[in-house]
């Protein structure tokens, strides 16, 4: 996929995601229904992450590693746009049961960062 398509499509998902997030705050009232009024918060919330830090990480990869070709930043900055969101939203899931504190947090931080080192290591035995 060309770079500029990968952009566009991230970059219009993310207008719609951040565009239902904010109207999920603003129209939904939780006492009619939580479970949806939760779902679809985390929902959009975690979309919307995904596309905004995919594309921050690409560019950030682009501008410090300017001499590589830019078509590997594609799945590099995907991959830890899901993980950075899935930390995100776990962390905000775990603060919403009063489960967050700083033990839960470094633990999950840790099993995320083995994650990224999988695919790392992954990435360079092949």
């Amino acid at each position: 996929m060309k770079e500029n398509k990968y952009i566009s499509i991230l970059f219009f998902s993310g207008i719609v995601s951040w565009s239902a997030w904010i109207v999920v705050i603003f129209k939904i009232v939780p006492r009619d229904n939580l479970v949806f009024a939760l779902l679809a918060f985390f929902v959009s919330l975690f979309v919307a992450l995904i596309s905004t830090f995919s594309i921050l990480g690409m560019y950030l990869r682009s501008w410090f590693f300017s001499q590589e070709s830019k078509n590997s930043f594609f799945g590099v900055s995907f991959r830890q746009g899901i993980l950075l969101s899935f930390l995100v939203v776990f962390s905000l899931m775990l603060e919403l049961m009063n489960l967050l504190n700083w033990f839960t947090g470094a633990v999950f931080i840790a099993l995320i960062m083995v994650i990224e080192f999988y695919f790392v290591l992954k990435t360079k035995d092949s």
